[in-house]
């Protein structure tokens, strides 16, 4: 599972590569201007998080200089081809989750209404 600033991460590499095949060029301030303004990633923090999200083999990653500027190329893998179904289930899941308490505290009441009831309150 991942966390708020991979997550954030890789929908940017995701949107921008999803388009083209599952490949796409991306400067590291292209990352960071497609990230929300909540998120706060720093230069060093975002190197980790894409060698981490690269060793989770959600894509490969070649790394060139062009003009003395780091370029990244980001070939997404079916693990990366499959985030965005990831993040769909996650929040079906959530959802569920919120619709069982909702159920089971609907359910206590009602069963709490049937004792009161018999018990003649």
């Amino acid at each position: 599972m991942l966390n708020k600033k991979e997550k954030a991460v890789m929908k940017s590499i995701y949107y921008n590569s999803i388009d083209k095949n599952g490949v796409c060029l991306m400067r590291p301030i292209d990352v960071l201007n497609d990230i929300s303004p909540k998120i706060e990633i720093k230069g060093g923090d975002l190197k980790k998080i894409i060698r981490d999200l690269e060793l989770d083999d959600y894509y490969e990653l070649v790394e060139s200089k062009r003009k003395g500027e780091t370029v990244w190329c980001f070939t997404l893998h079916q693990k990366g081809q499959a985030f965005y179904r990831e993040i769909l289930n996650e929040k079906r899941w959530v959802y569920f989750k919120i619709s069982m308490s909702v159920a089971l505290a609907i359910g206590v009441f009602l069963l709490k209404l049937i004792l009161d009831a018999i018990a003649g309150r």
